[in-house]
C-alpha cells in the first residue's frame, strides 16, 4: 500500500469510528451522519480491518504493548482532530437535511 492509501485508510478509519464514538456506537446514526448506508459502514471496517493494523488505544500503544512509529514521530496525531472535525460538519449537514425533509414517521 502507498503512503497516500494508507494515510487515507488511516484517515477513513478514525473518521468512522469517531462517528461511532459520537454515538456510542449506533451504526444506524454514525452512518447518517456519514452520509452512507449502514451496511457500508460495516463493509468499510471490515476492509480497514484487512488494511490497517489494530486502532491504537488511549495510552498511544497497540494491543500488544507497542507505540507505533508513526506515533513516536507524531506522524498520525493530527488525523484525529481532523476526522472529528469533518464528522461535526457532517453532523451539521445531516441535521439540516432532516429539517428540511421533516419529522421521520
Amino acid at each position: 500500500m502507498n503512503a497516500l492509501k494508507a494515510q487515507l485508510a488511516v484517515f477513513e478509519r478514525a473518521l468512522i469510528e469517531a462517528a461511532l464514538h459520537a454515538r456510542k456506537g449506533n451504526v444506524s446514526a454514525a452512518a447518517r451522519d456519514l452520509g452512507i448506508d449502514r451496511t457500508e459502514v460495516y463493509r468499510r471496517r471490515r476492509k480497514l480491518a484487512r488494511l490497517l493494523p489494530p486502532p491504537s488505544n488511549r495510552t498511544g500503544q497497540d494491543g500488544a504493548g507497542f507505540t507505533s512509529s508513526a506515533q513516536q514521530e507524531g506522524g498520525f496525531s493530527h488525523i484525529g482532530a481532523a476526522a472529528d472535525e469533518v464528522l461535526e460538519k457532517l453532523r451539521e449537514r445531516s441535521q439540516e437535511a432532516e429539517i428540511e425533509r421533516g419529522p421521520r414517521r
